[in-house]
């Protein structure tokens, strides 16, 4: 991790960040629908991720232009696109400015071939805290995977910060700080290994959502 932005609440400032930490090559990975074509109904992706993984508690809500007429992500997926990024299905040897849709939940089920997804966004104070915590100790573990996350002084702060009597809105934060590194993860993950360890629900015309591949077994016996 070199940088986590403290906390951003518009598509401008979200803007300035990734033009501001943009290198010459950028992976820029996004929780929020990228590409919303139908009107009603749930897109094709969310179809299929909730199928694959819906039976551990990971299946997608749903997108569509009723529901979201002015997403946040797709006006983001736009300027994108201005910029000179493409999106994850379209990626070719050349490509140097990716974007990607993904979904949290489904992707720490595959990456870490969980039972049950993760619960810490649901549920009372103390059972947040529990997920919390539980989140934090797996990006930890992604230190012995491959590509390793490198640690530093300023994610062993986050990993390792005490939530005990943090109250709601802290702890929101925190967990959008945690879901934040670990999405910066797998535009790295993604980066690395391109589709040998990731598949791509959906296509870049009707919505896709882009997972690592499940892998059987703790994440640290793919160290290779």
């Amino acid at each position: 991790m070199v940088a986590i932005a403290e906390p951003i609440y518009t598509l401008g400032g979200v803007r300035l960040f990734v033009s501001s930490h943009a290198g010459a090559v950028t992976f820029v990975a996004i929780d929020a629908p990228l590409v919303i074509p139908n009107a009603n109904g749930q897109r094709l992706c969310e179809t299929a991720v909730s199928t694959r993984y819906g039976n551990r508690d990971a299946s997608c809500h749903t997108s569509n232009q009723r529901l979201y007429p002015s997403a946040t992500g797709v006006a983001l997926a736009a300027w994108l696109a201005a910029q000179g990024y493409v999106h994850a299905p379209a990626v070719t040897q050349m490509s140097t400015k990716v974007m990607l849709e993904i979904y949290p939940h489904a992707a720490m089920v595959a990456l870490f071939d969980l039972p049950k997804s993760l619960k810490y966004k649901k549920g009372t104070l103390p059972q947040k805290r529990q997920g919390l915590e539980s989140l934090a100790n797996h990006i930890r573990r992604l230190t012995a995977g491959t590509p390793p996350l490198h640690m530093n002084e300023g994610l062993e702060a986050i990993l390792s910060r005490d939530i005990a009597s943090l109250p709601g809105a802290d702890l929101k934060m925190h967990e959008d700080r945690l879901d934040a590194v670990f999405c910066a993860y797998l535009a790295y993950y993604f980066w690395y290994w391109n589709m040998k360890r990731n598949e791509v629900f959906g296509t870049a015309e009707a919505g896709f959502i882009l997972n690592p591949t499940l892998l059987t077994g703790r994440v640290e016996k793919h160290a290779v």
